[in-house]
Parts: C-alpha cells; structure tokens; sequence
C-alpha cells in the first residue's frame, strides 16, 4: 500500500528494516504498484536506498523488470538506475586515477534467444525499442538513453 499511495517515507523505513520484497498473491511487487500508479518520488527513493540493486533484480509481471516499467513513465528515473550502474574504482584515492566500471545487467532483461539468419543471438533490446517515441517525448537523456541502447543492440546482434 505505501508504494501504490506513494508514502515514500514508509517505504523507505521498510527497505531500512529489510523488509521482505515478497509478491502479492497476483505476482505483483511494491515498485510494481510505484510504477503502475507513477509515484516518482517514492521510485525516487527505491533507487536512492542501498537496498535498490536488490529491488531492481525482482521480476515484474507487468515489464519484466522494474527498469523496463521505469523508463516507459519517467527518463529521469531510466537516468537515475543507470547512474546508480557506474562504479568507479579510484587507485592510492586519487581521482585522476580510476577505473570506471559500467553495468548494464539491467538492459540485459531477457534470457530469451531469438533467431536471425539462423543464427541465434540475445536480443533484450528489441522490447525497448518499441517505446523510443514514447521516450523521447518525455525528455531529451530518453533520446541519449535511446542511442546507448540502440548501440548495445547493434553490437549485440554483430557477435
């Protein structure tokens, strides 16, 4: 009830004593509610809890995983879980020396293969696709989330 009411404080007292991330008896999870009922501020504070990997990695029955459903409703928060993949790596605490390390897993949805030519290859980018004009109308990071995903696609189908 606290992510489908977009109590954001509740829901952040509850990552903060570890609750359960359980499903609900019709497979729906809390960020499935945020999602659904577009309560950024509490997305907001899923993403910003150390607890937000972890949220991330749930299935959704609604978008596969809760990324597909954030970026379909909001640009700013696709930004912000892509932020949240960068790790930076500094040597003897330096800043000008780092190693900056990018995960994308979350682009990565589906274990699905697909055959092309006969030949078979992961395509988790052909789903996101389809909501490009959706995106793009709701900011212009859609449009650069767009091209990084479109670049992934591409080489992803030339391997």
């Amino acid at each position: 009830m606290a992510s489908k009411n977009g109590h954001k404080e509740v829901i952040k007292l509850l990552l903060d004593f570890n609750a359960l991330l359980k499903k609900n008896n019709k497979g729906f999870t809390f960020i499935d509610f945020a999602i659904k009922h577009k309560r950024i501020e509490a997305i907001k504070t899923i993403i910003a809890h150390s607890r937000w990997a972890e949220v991330m990695d749930l299935d959704s029955v609604l978008y596969k995983t809760p990324f597909i459903g954030i970026i379909q409703i909001s640009s700013e928060l696709g930004k912000m879980v892509m932020d949240r993949c960068i790790i930076k790596k500094y040597f003897n605490k330096d800043p000008k020396n780092m190693i900056v390390y990018y995960n994308f897993k979350y682009l990565n949805w589906t274990e699905e293969r697909v055959s092309e030519n006969g030949k078979y290859i992961y395509s988790p980018m052909k789903p996101m696709m389809v909501n490009f004009l959706t995106l793009c109308s709701v900011g212009s990071y859609s449009l650069v989330l767009f091209f990084i995903l479109k670049i992934y696609y591409l080489i992803s189908e030339t391997c």
